[in-house]
């Protein structure tokens, strides 16, 4: 948005801001509620900038390459036998320490799902291998059989088929996705630091007996209104706990119960904990924030003001819909496609004459050689991406016609119109809510602006140029693209 020249519009915002303020709109329940989410949001995306992302540097390599030793490399290609049955497993195990290889100890085991058969992997890289399996393979050498490892029901056999070479090519190749996940895992771990020391800040504490009686099964009344987590003067109770074990449990169907309801007051004490200590911050009393929340808390009054005062004013009508779109029929058109052949000349002369042959009726390819020496090409578009006032023009012309006209710019445009097949306008019910905002906010504007003149009227209003001048430079200064600060 360009800055204005003058500064009325400042001017008018100050003086809905001081009238709302008079009003004492800023009592009202949905501003203060508007304005207490703004200051939350805001102060926690402030604690966070503060404790955790500026704390936040790039990584060493030697944390990168340990990282990259114990997640990417080296890659894996496994033959793997699942087996399902426990009592297939003692006749696995036996048949691989008499020396048999893999394939055959799954036959004599009579484990013949091809499921669970897998002859080659591919090359896996640690982190996709379950960490069970991982520990189990990673020193293993070439040939040798690992298992039975037990993992999700099911006991697994490995053997290590290939195994791929550290290189500094495949470290850097990855160095990026490395470097974002070391920075993952250490903003989760200062974020742990800062939710340690909030507990010992409000005073936390957990009554476990409580805790470990909350299950899956519905709580009854006595336990459900139980505090179940003190923070200060504050509590958690069962039920809230429950609340969110319940959640928490569709989606993770298959974790035990002690550690989603463990993961709950976690996640419960780190939301609440954070967002306590970022307004004990108080972001919104110190600069640069001081400003922006200030300005919010005027635009909000502003906002106030409006729905006390000039939306109430504004009513629409079904009959003024429907004296909109008649008035206003052509905006409503779905448009249609034209083929057209047009050509331009800035030849003053040479177009006034063409103009006068083609209204004697001479043909246009031929009259407009001279102009377009390879002929004269056609084109099929549809007629709302034609520019105005093109469009308006061609939506007036018939199939066959041609006309000329000259521009403000001095410019003479020749068009012809070879097939125009235009669509009907869309129905009044399927615009009739668009119509509908249009008129409220036109309405709005009007309102607004009698407001505002009465508002100057009653105020004494003068304009320092000089300091207008100064801020309004410096405004558009800093609003440059390649502006520093």
């Amino acid at each position: 948005m360009a800055l204005p020249e003058r500064p009325e519009a400042f001017v008018d915002w100050i003086l809905l801001w001081r009238e709302a303020e008079k009003m004492e709109l800023y009592e009202k329940e949905s501003y203060r509620y508007k304005v207490d989410v703004f200051r939350k949001v805001w102060s926690l995306m402030l604690l966070k900038q503060e404790e955790i992302d500026s704390q936040i540097v790039n990584p060493p390599r030697e944390e990168l390459w340990k990282d990259y030793l114990n997640d990417y490399a080296p890659r894996l290609s496994l033959r793997m036998v699942r087996v399902a049955d426990p009592e297939k497993v003692t006749p696995m195990q036996s048949a691989v320490e008499s020396g048999h290889t893999l394939a055959e100890a799954a036959v004599f085991a009579k484990v013949t799902n091809v499921a669970d058969l897998m002859d080659n992997s591919g090359f896996l890289r640690p982190q996709r291998i379950p960490e069970p399996l991982r520990r189990a393979v990673r020193q293993l050498p070439l040939g040798q059989i690992a298992g039975p490892v037990n993992w999700e029901n099911a006991w697994y056999f490995l053997e290590v088929l290939e195994r791929e070479s550290v290189s500094e090519e495949d470290f850097q190749k990855n160095r990026d996705t490395l470097t974002r996940s070391w920075q993952k895992k250490k903003s989760a771990e200062l974020t742990a630091a800062l939710v340690e020391k909030a507990k010992v800040k409000y005073e936390v504490s957990i009554d476990q007996e409580v805790v470990e009686a909350i299950g899956f099964e519905p709580l009854d009344a006595k336990l459900a209104a139980q505090p179940a987590v003190f923070l200060g003067d504050d509590v958690i109770r069962a039920q809230a706990i429950a609340d969110l074990l319940a959640k928490e449990r569709t989606t993770r169907p298959n974790a035990d119960m002690a550690t989603l309801r463990q993961g709950v007051i976690n996640d419960m004490l780190a939301q609440t904990l954070t967002g306590l200590e970022a307004l004990d911050r108080h972001y919104e009393t110190k600069p640069p924030f001081s400003h922006t929340f200030k300005f919010y808390q005027q635009h909000r009054l502003i906002k106030e003001l409006e729905k006390e005062i000039f939306w109430p004013q504004i009513k629409i009508s079904e009959e003024d819909i429907r004296q909109a779109y008649q008035q206003n029929i052509e905006l409503y058109s779905s448009g249609g496609m034209v083929e057209l052949a047009q050509i331009q000349t800035r030849e003053k002369d040479l177009a006034r004459q063409l103009s006068a042959r083609l209204s004697a009726g001479e043909d246009f390819y031929a009259l407009m050689r001279p102009l377009a020496p390879r002929g004269v090409q056609t084109e099929k578009i549809p007629l709302n991406h034609l520019s105005s006032p093109v469009r308006e023009i061609v939506a007036d012309m018939v199939q066959g016609e041609t006309r000329s006209w000259e521009t403000p710019e001095g410019e003479t445009f020749f068009i012809k119109v070879v097939r125009l097949d235009l669509l009907p306008s869309l129905p009044l019910e399927q615009v009739s809510e668009t119509i509908r905002q249009t008129l409220r906010q036109s309405r709005y504007e009007k309102v607004r602006s009698q407001y505002v003149d009465i508002l100057r009227e009653r105020s004494t209003i003068k304009v320092n140029e000089r300091v207008w001048k100064n801020i309004r430079e410096q405004l558009v200064k800093e609003a440059e693209p390649n502006a520093t600060f």
